[in-house]
């Protein structure tokens, strides 16, 4: 897709200890709302993000999050939707993020998880310096799922994401939407 490509959205931020909440994201020819880049401790939650060229909500190469009672439909259509990308809602190479009691209809891809080498925190703060950027401790519960492509982890690294605490449950999943598992 074109605009802002890989340094914009409708929101981007490096932030730690924020709140994203009670907005209305739409119709961005990029992403909708993205976090980047040693992000810790964000919750996001109670947002409307709908029709945006790229993925719908984004938390990448970051820490702990809360992701959580979004309305998240039509996001990624600009992009493909191979290897998870484009997803309603994406955590790249990010710990700690739980995922619960959003609602996604017509995206990409569903609830997308992806593990790249993508180095550690050199940002000082709340995570040290020298932190990798894994896919780790994240659970993904609760969501309903319709009309969404895949939902599930995957890596292009050979990292073994059996051993990553990587959780999904209580998901319901219609449509043309399935849940794939690890190594989508």
């Amino acid at each position: 897709y074109g605009g802002c490509g890989f340094e914009g959205g409708g929101f981007k931020g490096v932030n730690d200890g924020s709140r994203f909440t009670g907005n209305y994201v739409h119709d961005n020819n990029s992403g909708g709302v993205w976090f980047d880049i040693s992000a810790d401790n964000n919750e996001i939650d109670h947002n409307r993000v709908d029709n945006n060229a790229g993925g719908g909500i984004f938390y990448e190469i970051s820490f702990n999050a809360s992701i959580h009672d979004n309305e998240v439909s039509g996001n990624g259509n600009g992009g493909g939707c191979g290897w998870l990308w484009n997803a309603g809602i994406g955590i790249a190479s990010s710990s700690g993020v739980q995922v619960f009691n959003n609602t996604l209809t017509g995206n990409c891809n569903g609830v997308g998880e992806t593990q790249q080498n993508r180095g550690n925190s050199s940002i000082s703060g709340p995570i040290p310096s020298g932190t990798p950027y894994n896919l780790a401790n994240n659970d993904v519960h609760d969501n309903s799922i319709t009309n969404s492509g895949r939902t599930g982890a995957v890596a292009d690294n050979g990292a073994n994401l059996a051993t990553r605490n990587l959780t999904w449950e209580n998901n319901t999943y219609a449509g043309t939407s399935s849940f794939c598992g690890i190594n989508c």
